[in-house]
């Protein structure tokens, strides 16, 4: 023989490990799917905020015009989105550092996102007309998807960092 081994030579363990580190494409894609899913989520969140806030307020009573509620919501954005950042980090740079089919779901997280806004509209639609967002809404959101954009460069450049630094 040539000194390679065939695949009945090898032990049931050492195939099995070979099998966990050889994802399949099925599974790959999959893990886009999941990190596209990740990294729409705050975009969901602060967008239906955004466009829903209003519909809130009215139904939890809250009053309209409240600065505090304002600084309150900055700051638990502001902490949410640090925490969410490093916990995406610790993910990517981790589990999903060795599979380059990852970079896809940089794109795929848009469509994602802007499907997801589409069906929670078409579930939860607004009745009342004065509960419909101001004409500013769309541009806010316009920045907003600029920024996120922004963001999850960063966490995908920082979790390569992060898995080069790990080696």
């Amino acid at each position: 023989m040539n000194g390679r081994r065939t695949s009945l030579s090898y032990s049931w363990e050492e195939s099995a490990c070979m099998g966990l580190n050889k994802k399949s494409n099925g599974v790959k894609f999959l893990v886009t799917i999941v990190l596209s899913i990740l990294y729409s989520i705050p975009y969901i969140i602060h967008s239906e905020i955004e466009i829903n806030g209003s519909r809130v307020r009215y139904l939890l009573g809250m009053d309209m015009q409240s600065n505090e509620q304002g600084r309150i919501y900055a700051i638990i954005s502001i902490i949410a989105a640090v925490v969410y950042f490093i916990i995406l980090v610790r993910i990517n740079g981790t589990y999903f550092a060795g599979i380059k089919i990852r970079h896809l779901a940089l794109i795929l997280w848009i469509p994602l996102s802007e499907s997801i806004i589409l069906l929670i509209a078409k579930f939860f639609p607004i009745e009342d007309p004065q509960l419909y967002p101001g004409p500013g809404s769309g541009i806010l959101l316009i920045g907003l998807w600029f920024i996120h954009v922004i963001y999850v460069f960063f966490i995908e450049l920082v979790s390569h960092l992060y898995s080069l630094l790990k080696k």
